[in-house]
């Protein structure tokens, strides 16, 4: 009984699935831990009015995100599959296209953005539409930002994948 537990002790530290996925389950639980530190750590800084001002604007942010996060994990399955292939010329067009379109999506969420701060300033009840601006200018970066991220992570992570 010992004997068998501790092969399969060593099959599964051997396993590069289950060791990914632990440290992908650990790395989560870190996070979580740092979250919970952090909002605790805001609760007292911050006055309550304060404190709900930041989490409107976050879960703002995170609503209008969720229209740009299926982009990613395309883009850098593309960019896999071609520089699997050493085909560069199209990851250069894929490149201006993705840019260019994302670049078209952030400029419209911080057009509508802009000119619907004071409505959606009123929803969230917050004082300073300028907040409401800003945020709009930071999902406006994190839209294009989108496009070197896919690259990168398609670069390093999916090369084995594609071909």
């Amino acid at each position: 009984m010992n004997k068998n537990s501790a092969t399969l002790r060593e099959k599964l530290f051997k396993d590069d699935f289950l060791r990914h996925t632990g440290v992908m389950v650990l790395g989560t639980g870190l996070v979580n831990v740092f979250n919970l530190a952090y909002q605790l750590g805001l609760v007292r800084l911050l006055p309550v009015i304060e404190y709900g001002v930041l989490n409107a604007l976050i879960s703002l942010l995170v609503v209008a995100s969720q229209f740009t996060v299926p982009f990613r994990p395309v883009l850098a399955r593309s960019f896999a599959s071609y520089l699997a292939l050493n085909e560069t010329g199209p990851v250069r067009k894929l490149l201006k296209l993705a840019t260019r379109d994302l670049g078209l999506i952030a400029a419209g969420l911080l057009l509508v953005t802009i000119l619907f701060a004071g409505p959606l300033a009123a929803w969230q009840q917050i004082d300073q539409t300028y907040y409401i601006i800003l945020t709009g200018l930071v999902i406006a970066v994190a839209t294009v930002a989108i496009v070197p991220g896919a690259f990168l992570w398609g670069y390093q992570r999916f090369i084995g994948l594609a071909a």
